[in-house]
C-alpha cells in the first residue's frame, strides 16, 4: 500500500523546479506557502506543458485560507487542496487514492483527458 520509493524532500523552489524539469516524478506534495516564490505558477506551468510531467498528482497544503489565494491554488490545477493542520491519515488516504485508483489517460492526438469512456451516459 504505501511502499513509496524515491521520496525527495527539499524547502528550496529551484530545486523543486529542476525536479519537475526533469519529468520523472509522479507526485508533488507541497506547501503552498514554504518558498518565497509561488509554487502555484510553477504547477500552472506543468499543467500547460510548460514543464516536466503533465500527468503528476500535486497536493498543496495551504495555510492561506483566503478566497483569493484557493483560487489562485485551483487555477493551478491541483489534484487536490489540503488545509493546515491536518490529520497524516488524510494525507496518507490522499496519496494512495491519487496514485492507486485515479483514472488511466487515454492520449489522442493533442488531446490528454482521464479515460472516461467506461462511465454510463
Amino acid at each position: 500500500m504505501h511502499g513509496y520509493k524515491n521520496v525527495e524532500k527539499t524547502s528550496d523552489y529551484k530545486d523543486v523546479a529542476s525536479t519537475v524539469s526533469q519529468g520523472e516524478i509522479d507526485l508533488l506534495l507541497t506547501d503552498s506557502s514554504s518558498n518565497d516564490e509561488d509554487i502555484t505558477d510553477l504547477l500552472y506551468k506543468i499543467r500547460h506543458h510548460q514543464l516536466g510531467n503533465i500527468f503528476l498528482a500535486a497536493i498543496m497544503l495551504s495555510a492561506d485560507h483566503t478566497s483569493n489565494y484557493i483560487h489562485k491554488i485551483i487555477n493551478s490545477a491541483a489534484d487536490d487542496i489540503l488545509a493546515k493542520h491536518l490529520a497524516p491519515n488524510i494525507l496518507i488516504n490522499l496519496i494512495d487514492f491519487l496514485n492507486w485508483k485515479r483514472k488511466r489517460f487515454v492520449v489522442i492526438g493533442n488531446d490528454f483527458d482521464p479515460n472516461r469512456r467506461d462511465i454510463t451516459r
